[in-house]
C-alpha cells in the first residue's frame, strides 16, 4: 500500500514552505473538505518535525511534531478523521471516505512514532484496492490489469523458452500444411478446368490429380495430428511448471499473504487457472501461425485471381474488426466476474466440508445447502449469460460474412458468363473465400479465449511476482544455535498501524523454560510466531544466539524448532509418516523413541496396523488427545534447540496429561521452551512466566513471585481456582 504519493507541483511548492519536499516521509490524498464536499487534489504530507495540510489550493493546517501529544484516526459513519492533540485540544487535520481509512491508520502510526521520540519508518504489505493511477478498482490481483500493462503474450513465450524446439516444429508443421491447403486448391482448379469440363487430359488426367489430392489430404490430415500431438505435449508441459511454480511460491511466501486469500481461491489458480494456460496453448497458440499463413497465402492468391473478389470477400472485415475489438473491455470483465463467482463457490465448499461436523452440530444442513445452491445459481446464471452473449454474437458475424460469400458467387459467376474467369477459378476463389471466412470466424472467437487468458495470467502472475515479505530465506547463514533468545524493542501488528506487541524487551537464556500468560487476543500465539519467524517484527529485533533472527537460513532455523500448536494438524498418511515429517531421514528406532517419549506409542501399538495404520483427514479417526500426542513426538523427533508449546496438553485428559507433563520435564531439559498454557498450574515448574496485557510485558517472574505480587497473574490463577472449585 502507498503511503507516499507524489504531490501535485502546486501542493509540492505551498507545502515546501513548511517540509522540504525531501524530507517528506508520508503524502496522502483526501477528499472530503471541511464543509463535507467531495474534492480532489487535498493532500496530508508528513516530515519527522512537521505534519501539512493541503486543500483548496493552499496550505490550511500545519503543526510542529513537537507540541503535538498525540495524532489519531477517529472513523465516522461513512468517514473518518485525522486529528492532533496539541496543548489538551484536539484538532482535526483532514477528513476522508472509508476508502483512505487504512492509508490513514498507517500515517498515524508512523507520525506517532515520531512524536515519541522514534526513527522507524511505518511501511505498508498491504495491497491497494484502488489503483493510484487510474482509479479503477483492483480485482483481487495484487496489481491493476489496466496500468500494469499487457505482456501476457510474452509471458506465454518466457514460459514456453524451454520448450523452443517443440515451437518450432509446430511451426514447421503448421506451415506444411497451411502450404498444402493451398495448393490443394489449384488441384481441384486444373481438375475441373482441364478435365471435368474439356477432359484434355483424359484418364490420365483424373488418376494424376486423385493422387495429388490425396497427398495433399494425407499430408493436412497427418500435420493437423501432428501438430495436436506437439501441442498437447507442449501445454501439458507449460502448465505443469506453473503449477510448480504456484505451489513453491505459496510455500515461500508469509503467513500473512495465505491468510488474506480464500482457500477456493488459491485452489483455482493452480489448478483452473494453469488449465486455462494450456487449453490456450493447446487450442490456441499452436493455430495461430497455420491460420495466419493460410489466411496469407489465400488472400494473395485471391488477389492474383481477380482483385475485385477480393475486396467483396473483405469487404465485412473491417466492421468485423472494430465490433470486436469494441467489446474487448466488456470480454474480460464478463469473464472477471465468472471466475471471481468461481473461486467464492469453491471456497464455500471446502468451507464446509472441512467444517461439516459443525455444520451437523448446529443443524445447519439445510440453511448450508440453500446457500451453497444461490451460490452455485448466481455462478449458473453468469456462465450462461456469457454463453448466450457468445452464441448471439458468433452467429451475427457468421451473417456477415454468409452476404459475401453469395456476392462472391454472384459477381462471379457473372464473370463466368462473361468469360472473365474460368468455372475452375471461381470455385477456386470461393474455396480460398471459405478457407478466408473460416480463420476469420475464429479470430472472431480470440477476444473471449485471450479475455480467459489475460485473467488467468493476471491471477497466476499475481502469486509469482509477488515479493516474499522475509528476507534472507534461502542465503542466510546455516548454523547450530543454542538458543538465547533476546526481544529488543520488539513491535509487532498484523497491520503494523495496530500492533498486537509493542515495545517487547527480555532475554532468555539457553535451555530455559519461559511460560507465557495473557488473555485471549493479547498477542501469545503472535509472540511465538515471531521466535519461529512466520513473520518479521515491524520495530526493533529478535536475537537468536546474538544475532538477528533474520540472518539465519530459514530452513536451516526451523529445522531447529519443534512446535506442537493448539490447533493439531496431521496430514494424510499413516501415524509413521506424520511424526517422521519434521525429519524426513528419521530412522524408524528414532520414530518409535519419539514416540514413547510422548506416551503414543502404546496407543499405537494397539491400532490395527500399528505405525503403519492410515489416518482420515486431519486424524479424524483418533481422539483429540492422541492426535496431540502425535504432534508431540512429531516435534521432538527432531531433537530441537528451540520448542514451542502452544497449548500443547490442551486436548489431554488429566490422566494422560499427568502423562505428557511427566515426559515433558524430560524434554525440555537443556532446551530453550516457550509454553503457552490453558491451565496455569503446569507453568508452576517455568523458570520464568511473562504476562502479555495491553501489547506490553505486564508482569515477568517465577510462579511463585508472581502470586506474591498479586497482580494480573494471581487474578488469573485465582479466577482459575475458584472456577475448578465451583465444577467440583
Amino acid at each position: 500500500m502507498i503511503l507516499k504519493f507524489e504531490l501535485p507541483k502546486e501542493a509540492e511548492y505551498k507545502i515546501s514552505v513548511y517540509i522540504k519536499p525531501e524530507d517528506i516521509v508520508y503524502a496522502l490524498p483526501f477528499d472530503i473538505d471541511r464543509s463535507g464536499n467531495i474534492v480532489d487534489n487535498c493532500f496530508v504530507a508528513a516530515g519527522r518535525e512537521r505534519i501539512a495540510v493541503y486543500e483548496n489550493g493552499e496550505v490550511t493546517k500545519c503543526a510542529e511534531l513537537n507540541e503535538c501529544s498525540k495524532i489519531f484516526t477517529v472513523n465516522l459513519v461513512g468517514s473518518a478523521q485525522l486529528a492532533v492533540s496539541v496543548g489538551g485540544e484536539d484538532t482535526v487535520l483532514a477528513r476522508y471516505s472509508m476508502k483512505y481509512v487504512s492509508k490513514f491508520a498507517y500515517l498515524a502510526r508512523g507520525v506517532q512514532i515520531f512524536i515519541d521520540g522514534g526513527t522507524a519508518v511505518v511501511e505498508s504489505t498491504e495491497e491497494e484496492k484502488v489503483c493510484p493511477v487510474c482509479g479503477r478498482a483492483i480485482p483481487g490481483t495484487g496489481k491493476c490489469p489496466k496500468c500494469s500493462g499487457g505482456g501476457r503474450m510474452s509471458r506465454i513465450a518466457e514460459l514456453s523458452k524451454p520448450y523452443v524446439k517443440n515451437l518450432l516444429l509446430i511451426s514447421a508443421v503448421m506451415l506444411a500444411v497451411s502450404f498444402a491447403n493451398i495448393y490443394a486448391r489449384f488441384v481441384e482448379r486444373d481438375f475441373i478446368d482441364n478435365t471435368l469440363i474439356t477432359n484434355n487430359d483424359g484418364v490420365f488426367g483424373i488418376v494424376k490429380y486423385a493422387l495429388l489430392m490425396i497427398l495433399c489430404y494425407v499430408l493436412c490430415v497427418a500435420g493437423e495430428a501432428l501438430r495436436s500431438w506437439l501441442s498437447i505435449r507442449l501445454g501439458s508441459a507449460v502448465s505443469m511448471d506453473l503449477r510448480e511454480k504456484m505451489y513453491v511460491k505459496i510455500q515461500r511466501l508469509s503467513l500473512s499473504f495465505v491468510g488474506s486469500r480464500q482457500p477456493g481461491e488459491l485452489m483455482n489458480k493452480i489448478l483452473w487457472d494453469t488449465e486455462t494456460v494450456r487449453s490456450f496453448i493447446e487450442g490456441t497458440l499452436s493455430r495461430m501461425l497455420n491460420v495466419f499463413l493460410t489466411m496469407v497465402f489465400a488472400c494473395v492468391a485471391v488477389f492474383a485471381i481477380n482483385w475485385k473478389l477480393a475486396l467483396i470477400c473483405f469487404a465485412a472485415a473491417p466492421v468485423v474488426g472494430f465490433v470486436t475489438f469494441t467489446l474487448r473491455k466488456k470480454f474480460r470483465r464478463m469473464y472477471r466476474k465468472q471466475w471471481r463467482l468461481s473461486d467464492k463457490v469453491n471456497s464455500r465448499l471446502q468451507d464446509v466440508l472441512a467444517g461439516i461436523l459443525v455444520v451437523k452440530s448446529y443443524g445447519r444442513e439445510k440453511s448450508e445447502s440453500e446457500y451453497f445452491c444461490r451460490l452455485t445459481d448466481d455462478l449458473a446464471r453468469m456462465q450462461s449469460r456469457n454463453e448466450k452473449f457468445w452464441s448471439t454474437f458468433n452467429p451475427l458475424i457468421g451473417f456477415f460474412f454468409s452476404v459475401g460469400t453469395y456476392l462472391i458467387l454472384y459477381v462471379g459467376g457473372l464473370d463466368v458468363l462473361t468469360g472473365r474467369i474460368s468455372i475452375g477459378e471461381l470455385t477456386q476463389v470461393t474455396m480460398y473465400t471459405s478457407m478466408i471466412i473460416q480463420p476469420l470466424g475464429w479470430i472472431m472467437l480470440f477476444p473471449k479465449q485471450v479475455a480467459n487468458l489475460n485473467i488467468s495470467m493476471d491471477r497466476i502472475y499475481d502469486i509469482l511476482d509477488r515479493q516474499t515479505e522475509l528476507s534472507n530465506i534461502d542465503t542466510g547463514i546455516k548454523k547450530d544455535i543454542e538458543g538465547e533468545i533476546e526481544f529488543r524493542n520488539t513491535v509487532f501488528g498484523y497491520r503494523s498501524y495496530e500492533p498486537v506487541l509493542d515495545g517487547i524487551d527480555f532475554r532468555v537464556k539457553p535451555g530455559e523454560m519461559i511460560g507465557i500468560v495473557g488473555a485471549s487476543g493479547s498477542g501469545k500465539s503472535t509472540m511465538v510466531n515471531l521466535i519461529m519467524r512466520l513473520y518479521d517484527c515491524d520495530d526493533g529485533s529478535i536475537l537468536v544466539d546474538g544475532r538477528d533472527i533474520r540472518d539465519y537460513n530459514q530452513q536451516d532455523f526451523h529445522r531447529q524448532i519443534g512446535v506442537v500448536l493448539q490447533e493439531t494438524f496431521l496430514f494424510g498418511g499413516t501415524v509413521y509418516e506424520n511424526i517422521k515429517f519434521g525429519k524426513p531421514s528419521a530412522t524408524r528406532e528414532e520414530v518409535i523413541r519419539a514416540a514413547k517419549i510422548a506416551n503414543a506409542h502404546d496407543f499405537i501399538c494397539r491400532m490395527p496396523g500399528g505405525y503403519d495404520t492410515m489416518l482420515a483427514e486431519n486424524g479424524n479417526n483418533l481422539s483429540g488427545g492422541e492426535r496431540q500426542r502425535v504432534a508431540i513426538a512429531r516435534a521432538i523427533l527432531n531433537d530441537p534447540r528451540i520448542l514451542i508449546l502452544d497449548e500443547a496438553t490442551s486436548s489431554l485428559d488429566t490422566e494422560t496429561e499427568y502423562q505428557i507433563q511427566e515426559a515433558l520435564k524430560r524434554l525440555v531439559k537443556g532446551r530453550t521452551t516457550f509454553a503457552i498454557a490453558h491451565r496455569l498450574s503446569t507453568l508452576e515448574n517455568a523458570d520464568r512466566i511473562i504476562v502479555i496485557d495491553g501489547h506490553k510485558i505486564a508482569e515477568a517472574g517465577t510462579h511463585s513471585e508472581l502470586l506474591r505480587k498479586k497482580g494480573i497473574y494471581y487474578g488469573l490463577v485465582t479466577a482459575q481456582l475458584d472456577m475448578s472449585k465451583k465444577a467440583v
